[in-house]
């Protein structure tokens, strides 16, 4: 299965419920079997796989150098009092699906604050 297919079926709501598409993917043919990019109206997610580990990324456009990892932009919005610290960091892919769910529209909420960390 390619990654855009997985995180298609794994991250279906991002697609369905907040109008996600992927973006043209940059990156040599080395990498880009194993990473992929989808935005929305103001967010675009870095979705990486390396092996058994899976990292997802917050950015403002896929050329940016920047990029805010998942559980830093959790750790930041917990700070601030927005979301619970109901979460334990994971590289497996559920997890970080379940978090990205369960807190999507928190951080969609509050991006300007997380963009302020690029």
């Amino acid at each position: 299965m390619r990654f855009e297919d997985e995180i298609r079926k794994e991250f279906d709501f991002l697609f369905k419920d907040y109008g996600f598409q992927f973006l043209k993917n940059k990156l040599s043919r080395d990498v880009k079997d194993f990473t992929a990019f989808a935005g929305g109206q103001e967010m675009q997610l870095m979705f990486i796989k390396d092996r058994a580990d899976f990292s997802l990324r917050l950015g403002i456009d896929q050329t940016s150098e920047k990029w805010l990892e998942f559980y830093e932009a959790l750790n930041l919005l917990k700070e601030k009092g927005c979301i619970l610290p109901e979460y334990k960091p994971s590289n497996k892919m559920n997890h970080i699906k379940s978090y990205l769910k369960k807190n999507f529209k928190i951080i969609q909420s509050n991006i300007d604050l997380l963009y302020e960390y690029l």
